[in-house]
């Protein structure tokens, strides 16, 4: 809890390293065919 609102908290974006952008994309090629992604 920080008491103020949080810079970029509202922005529509990810930053990560690219093992977790690598691991995402696998786990959204997984989910696809169930009907999550």
């Amino acid at each position: 809890f920080t008491g103020k609102p949080v810079d970029g908290y509202l922005v529509n974006r990810i930053v990560g390293t690219r093992a977790l952008c690598a691991a995402l994309g696998r786990a959204q090629e997984r989910a696809s065919p169930m009907g999550s992604a």
